[in-house]
């Protein structure tokens, strides 16, 4: 890890410190998961450049970008969290500016898997990755038809079963882990639900057989 002198050590451990009260915050009080767990992406994209330099003896000067790393992970998930609602339904259809901060985001967290697990996990990891682009290159048996940039970056940063919750498998308790249909449409589908139960009659009881 890298070492910190004066106010960069105060700074650095505020950030630790917001880390933790965040993590304690949502599990004591309802946060909505995807908002929750967005914001612990954010926490570990600041702390991981700033904590982790780019190699064991890198000089004291490389702070200065991997600082700026650490702002445009930041501001991926800030960006996210402006219109959360609306980011998660573009998901299937990323805006250009989805794109970019998706790209960025995905990028930033292999860095963050090289500097921090090593490069064998990130080597799997980037290997996949490119598995889903140019799967129809791959020989027949592991061979498919491979996945647009655009739906590979939707899936990746808008699920909640990819990049907010993979290496975040925990969250508040007794908290919904998708982003719930509205009320309305809730309360649409009881009834239609409730008529085809009431219109299925109960399995006609088996014949007993008599044993001569």
């Amino acid at each position: 890890m890298r070492e910190f002198q004066c106010r960069s050590t105060i700074a650095v451990g505020a950030l630790f410190v917001g880390f933790v009260g965040w993590s304690l915050y949502g599990a004591m009080w309802p946060v909505e998961t995807y908002l929750f767990r967005m914001v612990h992406m954010a926490f570990v994209f600041g702390l991981a450049f700033l904590a982790y330099p780019i190699r064991s003896n890198a000089g004291r000067w490389t702070i200065w970008p991997d600082l700026l790393l650490a702002l445009l992970g930041v501001a991926s998930i800030a960006y996210a969290c402006l219109d959360t609602d609306s980011f998660v339904r573009r998901t299937t259809l990323p805006e250009p500016m989805d794109l970019f901060f998706g790209i960025a985001a995905i990028l930033l967290l292999l860095e963050i898997s090289r500097r921090i697990v090593g490069n064998a996990f990130t080597l799997v990891v980037t290997g996949f990755l490119i598995y889903m682009y140019f799967g129809k290159y791959f020989p027949d048996v592991i061979s498919h038809k491979g996945y647009d940039l655009d739906r590979i970056v939707g899936h990746m940063i808008g699920e909640t079963d990819m990049v907010v919750a993979t290496p975040l498998p925990w969250g508040p308790p007794n908290r919904a882990d998708v982003i719930t249909a509205p009320r309305p449409a809730l309360d649409e589908l009881r009834p239609i639900v409730a008529s085809e139960r009431s219109s299925q009659k109960p399995p006609a009881p088996a014949a007993s057989m008599k044993v001569p």
